[in-house]
């Protein structure tokens, strides 16, 4: 049995829980399950699982401030972080570049660095509608040199995609061998425990009373405009306006949420859902799910239609294209390519030719995504 060592300043409570923290949970708790030692050390909180193989180390809470509150709760947890040393682990699991710096300042070893985004292009699209062209340019220089540091630090490097992998790569030209040794993809599997556990409302679909519309699902946060939103809102205001009998429902909450739904108040077909803490009772009565994310390495969201049985399609953006893999499932991300991609699958034969395609995606991401996890690890 291995011993890990890993540290989040994350609370995993309400609207904060993303797919990251959930992959987060998924891989502490799959780790200690397996017999494995898991030093813990998080923010008290009782939204975390107990077990009796991950001993917790509490940190000081993240400040709320105007500063980058990471940053002060790493410096004021800092004294605590710095006896990770004094541990006698196997690895240290960091979840993305910003741990991984902080990780290599506390001088840390053995760190396996795990990247659940591309931390460039995040924030590239969120700096995208800044005033001040030179102050983006020089906050994605430092970014950047930020993220070699750490890839050069890390013992390990794991990616949700070949994409991101690539991308990495592309950027960090200096580095490239030396990253292409270390780094190895993973995929995300259809059947982690949060949507496992929703396994008996395949059995119920269909039970539910369905509206007579083609009823369309998105789900995702609303913070930034990275997951597409905006796009799929466009595409089905158009086909609204050109009387197709559709109607989309949005879950997620977030600043851009109150924008969009007084931008598209008019359209009675189009629901403003916010925030929902299990959407896949929710999803099943879909008849699509659309994720037209614009940065998305491996988006958990399609994972939980597959699962569902519902159809997805995506756009042709990071991970989705090694998800989805079929051209049909895929998109550009315009309103206009969105538009005809929705109206062609109201028509029967193309949406029984969708659906069976993404059964067959569904088969072939169900694994056991913790073992194998575990034996890249070690």
């Amino acid at each position: 049995m291995a011993t890990f060592v890993t540290y989040t300043l994350d609370l995993f409570d309400g609207t904060n829980v993303t797919g990251g923290n959930k992959r987060f949970k998924e891989l502490v708790w799959n780790l200690a399950e397996r017999g494995d030692t898991i030093h813990l050390f998080i923010p008290h909180n009782d939204n975390f699982p107990e077990h009796n193989s991950i001993i917790r180390h509490s940190l000081k809470k993240q400040p709320k401030t105007f500063l980058p509150a990471g940053l002060l709760a790493f410096i004021l947890n800092y004294k605590k972080l710095r006896s990770i040393k004094k541990i006698n682990y196997d690895k240290v699991l960091l979840i993305s570049i910003p741990y991984g710096i902080q990780g290599a300042l506390l001088g840390l070893e053995n760190i396996a660095l795990i990247l659940w985004e591309d931390f460039i292009k995040v924030r590239k699209m969120r700096y995208k509608h800044r005033k001040l062209k030179l102050l983006k340019e020089l906050n994605i220089n430092i970014l950047t040199k930020i993220e070699g540091y750490a890839l050069k630090k890390a013992a390990q490097i794991i990616s949700q995609c070949l994409y991101d992998k690539k991308e990495i790569i592309q950027r960090h030209k200096y580095l490239e061998k030396e990253i292409a040794d270390k780094m190895s993809v993973i995929p995300n599997n259809v059947n982690p425990s949060w949507i496992e556990k929703n396994e008996a409302l395949i059995s119920n679909k269909g039970n539910e009373k369905k509206s007579r519309k083609f009823t369309i699902y998105f789900i995702g946060n609303l913070y930034d405009p990275k997951k597409g939103v905006h796009i799929l809102l466009e595409a089905v205001s158009m086909l609204i306006e050109e009387e197709y009998d559709i109607r989309l429902i949005v879950i997620g909450g977030g600043k851009l949420l109150a924008n969009y739904a007084q931008k598209y108040s008019k359209y009675k077909q189009i629901e403003f859902w916010g925030h929902q803490e299990n959407p896949m009772q929710y999803l099943v009565n879909a008849d699509l799910l659309v994720v037209p994310s614009l940065v998305d390495s491996f988006p958990n969201t399609i994972m939980e239609g597959l699962f569902l049985e519902i159809p997805v399609i995506g756009s042709k953006c990071g991970g989705i294209p090694e998800m989805l893999q079929e051209e049909e499932l895929l998109f550009e991300p315009e309103p206009d390519h969105l538009f005809h991609k929705i109206a062609s699958l109201l028509d029967n034969n193309t949406y029984e030719k969708y659906r069976e395609l993404c059964l067959k995606r569904k088969e072939a991401l169900h694994f056991d995504w913790g073992e194998a996890m575990r034996e890249l690890l070690l």
